[in-house]
């Protein structure tokens, strides 16, 4: 299993805070940032507009400014394991749609519904499509390395205080092009019934299966010395950002 990683050297004075709040609009300078309109039902925590910015990426790719189910930019927002739509208690094989014996056979319901296509971008069983609606999905690898690619995205490790006074370290994303920012937080994952790397590491899934592990999908991780493109097992609970074009 290969592993695309960026290492990155992280320059951050010390103390230096991007505040960012609930229902407070990202600062923009050129390019297209749009509102959100979520389906019926689906609401953030906070009520407050989610904004899809341009961060000037050749695909034309626009980021959603936080994580499914996030109140804003800061938080967590909802855990899923890949594949599955809604959150759950445990996150195992126990628990997940299929064993790991049964990925990619006839008793795993995605292979079986997409007639054994690696990609849910867009289908029933990408959790950002499911929450959100039609023109919204998951990621695929190569948009997670379009924005992993500092040619065109400039990655710095930082802190933000959410609307509650917790500081979040993650990672404030800026297009070269325009000025656009998004900001990643780094709030773990979780296994089992516990959140894993809370304030050390950030987890977003892609919609892709990994190529020759089948009990694997894509998965974008950074800390604050590196990010890396990864394909760990499928039953992990991890958050979901949002994709449009």
């Amino acid at each position: 299993m290969k592993a695309k990683v960026l290492f990155l050297l992280v320059s951050v004075a010390a103390g230096s805070i991007f505040v960012t709040s609930c229902g407070k609009k990202s600062d923009k300078t050129e390019g297209s940032i749009q509102e959100v309109q979520l389906p019926n039902g689906a609401v953030t925590k906070g009520g407050d507009t989610i904004l899809m910015v341009d961060l000037g990426l050749p695909s034309g790719t626009k980021w959603a400014d936080r994580n499914v189910g996030a109140c804003c930019s800061a938080d967590t927002g909802s855990f899923f394991a890949w594949g599955e739509t809604s959150e759950k208690e445990d996150y195992s094989w126990d628990s997940y749609l299929c064993s790991q014996e049964q990925c990619w056979t006839a008793e795993d319901t995605i292979f079986v519904a997409l007639e054994g296509s690696k990609n849910i971008a867009g289908t029933q069983f990408d959790a950002v499509t499911a929450n959100w609606g039609k023109g919204y999905s998951m990621p695929t690898d190569d948009q997670v390395e379009e924005l992993m690619d500092t040619t065109f995205t400039t990655w710095s490790w930082t802190s933000v205080e959410d609307k509650r006074g917790n500081v979040i370290n993650g990672y404030k994303v800026t297009g070269k092009v325009n000025g656009n920012s998004i900001f990643l937080p780094a709030l773990g994952c979780r296994k089992l019934g516990e959140v894993l790397d809370n304030g050390v590491d950030g987890h977003l899934w892609t919609a892709q299966r990994d190529s020759f592990e089948v009990n694997r999908a894509g998965r974008l991780k950074y800390s604050n010395d590196a990010i890396a493109l990864g394909h760990p097992q499928r039953y992990y609970g991890r958050p979901v950002r949002a994709v449009t074009k």
